[in-house]
């Protein structure tokens, strides 16, 4: 990575990055702690997941640059900061290309999680996905390949840990998406996804539908393990 980074010079570096932040504080209430942070039951402050972080990307050549993020999540505005005022989230460097697109290398939402696009209607919140269904992962040390548009219709992506870094798996861990339309309904007015999943001992399924008529948006999401038990269970969940 270092000698990537020497191609280009030092003073371009420090033009580039921006830094970015979020503040998110609730009052919740909840009479069974199902989904507050830590399980807290009764009326508590919640924080949704502030952070800062710092990305940006430099121009090696006509077809190649170079990405990086670097964001931790804040928690010091909650009693949890007393013990950890930070906490890791999507840290990265990678390549985007024309004709290749992009490979990613560090930590990073796998293409599982980000399959649901923007279907998730309490995203950040108390009730986000990551609370409730299973595969809803953000990892280190990984490869994440996202694909150029195939045929003009979809793009293929993938997540791979690497093995040697999780030697308390035996299970190669990875995650395939297809993904066909725009999460953010401009482009396309709809958005479709299939992924699978084996990453963090949880071998899953998932399909996404996703249409906006008018003023409208209407949208499926469903997620199953692959071989569920009485003690594994099928999740489906349906938003509109």
């Amino acid at each position: 990575m270092l000698s990537v980074l020497s191609v280009t010079s030092i003073s371009a570096l420090a033009d580039s990055p921006t830094g970015y932040g979020r503040l998110d504080i609730t009052l919740t209430n909840s009479e069974h702690g199902f989904t507050t942070q830590n399980r807290k039951e009764g009326t508590v402050l919640e924080n949704n997941f502030s952070r800062v972080g710092v990305k940006g990307s430099e121009k090696i050549n006509d077809d190649y640059e170079l990405l990086y993020q670097m964001e931790v999540q804040v928690n010091g505005a909650t009693n949890e900061g007393d013990d950890e005022v930070f906490k890791s989230r999507s840290t990265y460097f990678g390549i985007a290309s024309k004709t290749m697109d992009t490979v990613l290398v560090g930590r990073n939402d796998t293409v599982m999680k980000s399959s649901k696009g923007n279907v998730e209607a309490f995203d950040l919140t108390n009730a986000a996905y990551n609370r409730m269904i299973a595969s809803q992962d953000r990892k280190a040390d990984g490869i994440t390949y996202y694909s150029p548009t195939i045929a003009g219709a979809f793009t293929i992506n993938g997540t791979y840990l690497v093995d040697d870094n999780y030697e308390g798996s035996d299970e190669t861990q990875y995650a395939i998406s297809v993904i066909s339309g725009d999460k953010k309904l401009k482009k396309q007015n709809y958005y479709v996804a299939g992924a699978y999943n084996t990453i963090g001992g949880v071998d899953a399924y998932r399909a996404v539908g996703q249409v906006k008529m008018g003023d409208f948006k209407v949208a499926c999401s469903k997620t199953q393990k692959a071989k569920p038990t009485l003690t594994k269970k099928v999740i489906r969940t349906f938003l509109l």
